[in-house]
C-alpha cells in the first residue's frame, strides 16, 4: 500500500474549494464591471442607466454573502486602484481612482456591498428557490442600494433628498421592476435544473 504523497509546492495546497471560491468571485466581479458598460446616459439624471444592479443581484443569491461581498469589494477596489470598471460618463470617458469618491453615483456602488450581504444571507437562509421569496429578496437589494445611493447622491450633487429622489430613483423604478421579475423567474428556474441534475448522479 501506497503512502499518501505530501504536497511538494505551494499550489498543492489549495483545496478544490478554495479555487472554485477565488473563480467564482472573480467572474461575478468580471460581469459587474462588464454591466456597467452597457450604460445609457440620461439628460435628466448624473446617474446612468446599466445592467449592474441586476448582475450585482443575481451574483449575491448566487453565491451567498461573504463571496459576493468580496465581488462587489473587489469591484469598487479595482475602481479605487484606476481600473476603468465603472459606468463611463456620458462623452465615453472613465473615473478612476480617488476621482470616484465625487462622482454622483459612488452611493449606488457603495451600496452593491451592502446589498450583497442583505441578499448573500436572505438566498443562504432558503429564499432564492421560490419565486416569491426571490421577489422579496431582490426587493430589499433594490431598497439597500437606494438608501445609500439616493442620500449620497444628493450630498455629493448638492441638492435635497426630493431632487436626488428624482434623478436617482424615480427614472429607474420600471426597469428594476423588469429586472426583479426576471430574477424571480431565472433563480427558482435554477435551482429546479440543479435538483434535477442531483437527481440523475
Amino acid at each position: 500500500m501506497s503512502a499518501v504523497t505530501a504536497p511538494r509546492v505551494l499550489v498543492e495546497h489549495i483545496t478544490t474549494a478554495w479555487v472554485r471560491d477565488i473563480v467564482m468571485i472573480g467572474g461575478a466581479t468580471a460581469v459587474i464591471a462588464l454591466s456597467a458598460q452597457i450604460a445609457i446616459p440620461l439628460p435628466f439624471s448624473p446617474v446612468p442607466l446599466t445592467l449592474q444592479t441586476l448582475a450585482v443581484l443575481l451574483a449575491s443569491a448566487s453565491l451567498g454573502a461573504w463571496r459576493s461581498i468580496s465581488a462587489t469589494t473587489l469591484y469598487f477596489g479595482l475602481a479605487l486602484a484606476g481600473f476603468p470598471v465603472l459606468a463611463p460618463q456620458a462623452d465615453g470617458s472613465h473615473v478612476t481612482g480617488i476621482q470616484i469618491l465625487s462622482l454622483p453615483s459612488l452611493g449606488y456602488v457603495l451600496g452593491f456591498i451592502v446589498a450583497a450581504f442583505v441578499v448573500g444571507r436572505l438566498s443562504e437562509a432558503g429564499w432564492s428557490a421560490q419565486p416569491g421569496r426571490t421577489t422579496i429578496t431582490m426587493v430589499l437589494g433594490n431598497l439597500t442600494i437606494y438608501a445609500i445611493g439616493v442620500p449620497t447622491l444628493a450630498v455629493i450633487a448638492g441638492v435635497d433628498l426630493l431632487t436626488a429622489a428624482q434623478w436617482g430613483l424615480i427614472p429607474f423604478l420600471i426597469g428594476d421592476a423588469i429586472k426583479i421579475a426576471f430574477a424571480a423567474g431565472l433563480l427558482p428556474t435554477a435551482w429546479k435544473l440543479v435538483h434535477r441534475t442531483s437527481d440523475h448522479h
